[in-house]
Order: structure tokens, then sequence, then C-alpha cells
């Protein structure tokens, strides 16, 4: 007996990025750098937080839009 002949192999997929966890994992990585930075003992410059973290913000949402896209 022959087998059949109506089955079509399956090519493995390319697993895509997950924005959204990619997104979250950006975001909590300098929260807990800064928590270990703080629980060393360690002083924050706050001055240069409040810069960089709304820059940082743009960077990953503009990051998240370019993978998103289809």
């Amino acid at each position: 007996m022959s087998a059949p002949t109506d089955r079509v192999p399956v090519r493995p997929t390319r697993r895509g990025v997950d924005v959204g966890v990619l997104i979250l994992g950006l975001i909590m990585l300098p929260v807990a750098a800064l928590v270990v930075w703080t629980s060393l003992g360690l002083a924050v410059d706050w001055g240069t937080i409040a810069v960089l973290a709304p820059v940082g913000l743009v960077l990953v949402g503009g990051l998240g839009l370019v993978l998103s896209r289809q």
C-alpha cells in the first residue's frame, strides 16, 4: 500500500517577536537597575533620570511601532 498523497509537508514557521513582552521588558530593565543601584546605597541623580526616562520611553515606543508593523 502506498502512503496518502493528500498530505503536504509542513514547513517550520518562524516565530515572530512578541512586541508587548519586549517593550515591557525594555521598560522594566532600567527600573530594576535603579532598584539595584539604590539597594547598594549609591546616590541617584534624579535630574539625569528626569531627562533620560522620557527619552528612553520615546525610543522604546518607536521600537514598538517599528516591530509591530506588518
